[in-house]
């Protein structure tokens, strides 16, 4: 299969994302637009700037490993978010699935309640399902949130069905 790549048009891609975000800069080709990023954060980048490259050479994926985009395959894309609020270095905690309402549930509690109520963690983020065993919401309280009663933390859901 034959395909024609178009160049990129940079002022359109800017003009279409400027007022979302606070800065749009595009590259053709990078070694990482993380590890780009990073650097114009430490030198006073604003809240939601934006780095687009269309080609990556050395990123880092999942387990540290590479993760490159050829030209013309896609567009690499990484995001500067400044939560309000927020300066210096700062921590926070990320809960996956937490089952289904048993037991394991209490010590998971008591386990976080503990390590949130430290000074550095800022807020707590959970990634679970939200819907057991069947579909039915009516055990969403218990069995979603049971774990992140008693933080006192704000606590940010993401909330899924991973089935």
């Amino acid at each position: 299969m034959n395909r024609i790549v178009r160049p990129l048009d940079h002022e359109a891609v800017r003009a279409a994302l400027v007022g979302l975000w606070t800065r749009v800069d595009i590259v053709e080709r990078t070694g990482s637009t993380n590890a780009d990023l990073l650097a114009a954060a430490a030198a006073g980048a604003p809240d939601r700037a934006v780095l687009v490259a269309e080609h990556q050479e050395a990123g880092r994926g999942r387990l540290a490993r590479s993760w490159v985009s050829p030209p013309g395959s896609g567009l690499t894309v990484s995001v500067l978010v400044r939560p309000e609020g927020v300066s210096g270095d700062f921590s926070f905690i990320v809960i996956g699935d937490t089952g289904e309402g048993d037991a394991s549930q209490h010590v998971l509690r008591d386990q976080l309640i503990a390590v949130a109520g430290r000074p550095e963690v800022r807020f707590v983020v959970i990634s679970s399902d939200v819907v057991y065993p069947n579909g039915a919401m009516i055990d969403y309280e218990a069995k979603f949130w049971l774990p992140c009663k008693g933080v006192r933390k704000r606590v940010k859901a993401i909330q899924g069905k991973n089935d």
